[in-house]
């Protein structure tokens, strides 16, 4: 058997390729086929090439991570959880690639190759210059590339990975796609031993999702986490990863293991499978956590995310980018943490049928597989409609912070607004007699927009109110936060 070599590359950027322009302009395609443009990132230099390589003969851009003075294995043990955190992958990364299979994740920045598979994605949000990219090529099936991370001295209590990530998608049937359509894993390992346990990531593209870490064989040895990405069936597949969040709390001594952890490593991992839109109510049997609170309010969807609040990174950009997790809404999923105020709103897929042909939401927004709909109708009894969001905090250091998300109204004459309490007060977004301008059809359409948020903490009360007796529908998708009103830069 071969030895495993563990020579490690560090994602970094040498100091010079920052200032000799190399690579500081982004590709063609950012802010031509997506609303949300990337940030500038630097060019990374190769320290070799292999057979893995799209550059093996003329390197000029190079896959991670490092410049040569930079080489080391990544066997460097985090002090704290957050350490591996990694929203931007042309900055000091806690994550490298193996020699241990074939292909090597890259910066995005440096992969011109990948351009026109990015702009072949067809969601609002693209993969900024500084993501990672696995690429196959015209390669074998079989082929795969292991994105590790650095040593955790040992993962003895549950740990969480939120990561925004995409994937390319074959012509065909649609069946034929889901077979030839990239995967993503989330394993983990002891240190020089295989991957094990190995999720399969449920992959939203642009939509931050967050899942279990498997535990490594032995739980009391030091780890790695592994994301693994595989099954390139159809040629010039890819996966793109973004914004990394790894959640959880290392202990002071790995030889205990906590009770409930016992069970928790002993059983296999199971990933929360997909789930039907339900049809009528978001209360109805679908076997989802219910939470039980003082103003008896359903949660819409269980996001599984609570330990989130415990990030202990110091940054600005951690503190964002939880708030941002917050409101992010995919009602396909279980990602979506806000809650019903009053009956009448649910989760729609557009084929639900219970809309009308003529004045209803038949389709989802470009880049999502659902949304949430108030749907009128002459049974309505209730002219109002209100959803809340978890609660956020914005602080005056972060301004100016914006909300974004996609409207639509089937509606004529409705009210929409967005305030900080449930009276309809402190609104900072409203539209008020809905399509009453003559603007109707640009009404009946998903639109992007964004709207500044207060400073201050508090709930979003997003309210629909029908002001006569017209029927139709208005759809609302919660997508994240932006430090722009053009929604050009996202935190998450």
């Amino acid at each position: 058997m071969l030895a495993i070599k563990w020579n490690m590359e560090r994602l970094s950027i040498p100091l010079g390729d920052r200032m000799t322009g190399k690579g500081c302009q982004p590709p063609p395609y950012y802010g031509t086929y997506s609303p949300f443009p990337p940030a500038l990132s630097g060019g990374l230099t190769r320290p070799y090439a292999d057979s893995a390589d799209f550059n093996a003969v003329n390197d000029e851009h190079p896959s991670l991570f490092a410049a040569p003075s930079n080489l080391g294995e990544n066997l460097d043990v985090i002090q704290v959880i957050s350490d591996l955190n990694c929203h931007r992958f042309d900055s000091n990364c806690r994550w490298s690639n193996t020699n241990e299979d074939e292909l090597d994740w890259k910066v995005l920045m440096s992969t011109p190759e990948a351009e026109p598979l990015v702009s072949a994605l067809q969601t609002a949000h693209l993969p900024d210059a500084s993501a990672a990219v696995l690429l196959s090529g015209n390669r074998n099936t079989y082929d795969s590339g292991q994105l590790v991370s650095d040593l955790l001295p040992c993962i003895v209590t549950p740990l969480q990975l939120t990561a925004t990530v995409w994937r390319t998608s074959s012509d065909g049937p649609f069946q034929q796609q889901q077979k030839q359509q990239p995967n993503l894993k989330i394993c983990s390992r002891n240190t020089h031993q295989p991957y094990s346990n190995c999720n399969l990531f449920p992959i939203q593209n642009g939509v931050p999702v967050t899942v279990n870490i498997p535990g490594p064989r032995d739980p009391t040895t030091p780890a790695q986490i592994v994301l693994l990405g595989d099954n390139f069936v159809g040629k010039h597949g890819a996966i793109f990863v973004q914004n990394i969040i790894v959640d959880g709390d290392l202990v002071s001594d790995c030889a205990v293991i906590p009770s409930i952890t016992k069970d928790h490593f002993n059983k296999p991992q199971r990933q929360q499978a997909r789930r039907p839109i339900p049809p009528n109510d978001f209360q109805d049997s679908t076997g989802l956590v219910k939470v039980q609170e003082s103003n008896s309010m359903q949660k819409i969807f269980s996001l599984h995310q609570p330990s989130n609040l415990q990030l202990t990174a110091p940054l600005m950009v951690d503190s964002l980018m939880v708030e941002c997790l917050k409101l992010s809404c995919n009602p396909a999923e279980r990602n979506c943490d806000w809650q019903n105020g009053s009956a009448g709103w649910m989760a729609s897929t557009g084929t639900d049928s219970f809309s009308n042909p003529l004045t209803g939401i038949m389709v989802p927004p470009a880049g999502t597989n659902a949304f949430l709909v108030a749907s009128y109708n002459r049974d309505s009894k209730n002219p109002i409609r209100q959803i809340i969001s978890p609660m956020i905090n914005i602080p005056i250091s972060a301004q100016p912070i914006y909300f974004c998300f996609f409207e639509y109204f089937a509606l004529e004459g409705a009210r929409f607004t967005m305030c900080i309490d449930a009276f309809g007060m402190g609104c900072f977004y409203s539209k008020i007699g809905i399509s009453k301008d003559g603007n109707l059809q640009k009404s009946r359409q998903w639109n992007f927009q964004c709207t500044e948020l207060p400073i201050g903490t508090y709930k979003i009360y997003v309210s629909a109110e029908n002001n006569g007796p017209n029927q139709g529908d208005i759809g609302f998708v919660p997508l994240r936060l932006s430090r722009d009103l053009a929604g050009n830069d996202p935190v998450c």
